[in-house]
């Protein structure tokens, strides 16, 4: 489990995206708590 501080998921949002994308679930986290897990999209074929 990774935690991420929000300013630092601005700056690096696209290495944020491909973390998820290797289904990991970064949190990201606002004044040292948790605040989001991103999560990949997956539609349905």
């Amino acid at each position: 489990m990774q935690i991420t501080n929000i300013s630092d998921a601005q700056s690096s949002l696209s290495q944020l995206i491909k973390i998820v994308q290797e289904t990991k679930e970064p949190i990201i986290g606002n004044a040292g708590h948790p605040a989001a897990i991103p999560s990949a999209f997956k539609e349905n074929l």
